[in-house]
C-alpha cells in the first residue's frame, strides 16, 4: 500500500501523471510480471497514456510496427532514469542517509557505546528490505528518525532500530496516539 498518500498525490501533481501512468511506471520498473498479468486480465493498458509517457521520456520506446500498426509489449518497456531518480532510492545511499540522522552514540548504564555498528553492506540490505527502494517511504523514515532524535537519545543500536522498524512506533508516539515513550516497549 501507499504509505503516505499526501506525498503520492504531490508526486502525481508535480509530474503531471495520472494514477494509471504511475502504476504502469511502477509495474514496468519492478518487472512484476504476476501483477502485470493480473492487471492486464482486468484492465487495458491505454496506448495514449503509454504514448504520453514515451513522449515525456518516462519510458523508452520499444514499440513495434506490424501491418502499419504500432504495437506494444508491456513486458519489453524500460523506465528511464527520470522515473528511477524520482522514485527509487539506491540501497547503500538510503542506508547512508539514515545513518546521517541516527545518533552515533548511546548510553548503557553510563557507558557511551557506538549506536551504529555492523557490516554496512549487510545493514544496507536489511534496511532496503524495509523500504524496498521506494524513495518516498525512505524519506518518511529518515524524517521520522531525524525529528525524533533531535530531542531524545537512542536506547538501542541502529541495527535493532531497523530490524524492529522502530520508526513506526516513533511516528505513532510523535503523532500523540501513543501514551508512553516508544522505547519503553524494549
Amino acid at each position: 500500500m501507499i504509505s503516505d498518500i499526501d506525498k503520492y498525490v504531490e508526486f502525481l501533481v508535480e509530474h503531471k501523471l495520472s494514477e494509471h501512468q504511475f502504476l504502469l511506471l511502477w509495474l514496468i520498473k519492478t518487472k512484476n510480471t504476476k501483477s502485470i498479468a493480473h492487471y492486464k486480465k482486468h484492465k487495458d493498458f491505454s496506448i495514449s497514456e503509454l504514448d504520453d509517457l514515451i513522449e515525456r521520456e518516462w519510458i523508452d520506446d520499444f514499440g513495434l510496427v506490424r501491418d502499419n500498426k504500432r504495437t506494444f509489449n508491456i513486458y519489453d518497456f524500460i523506465v528511464t532514469d527520470k522515473f528511477t531518480n524520482a522514485v527509487i532510492v539506491d540501497e547503500e545511499d538510503a542506508y547512508d542517509e539514515l545513518k546521517k540522522v541516527y545518533p552515533k552514540w548511546f548510553n548503557i548504564k553510563g557507558t557511551k557505546v557506538p549506536a551504529i555498528t555492523g557490516d554496512p553492506l549487510v545493514m544496507a540490505k536489511l534496511y532496503f528490505q524495509c523500504h524496498k527502494g521506494n524513495k518516498l517511504v525512505h524519506a518518511k523514515i529518515v524524517e521520522i528518525t531525524a525529528n525524533y532524535f533531535k530531542n531524545k537519545p537512542p536506547v538501542e543500536k541502529m541495527e535493532n532500530y531497523i530490524k524492529n522498524k522502530r520508526w513506526d512506533d516513533l511516528e505513532e508516539e510523535m503523532g500523540g496516539t501513543q501514551s508512553k515513550d516508544a522505547f519503553n516497549v524494549l
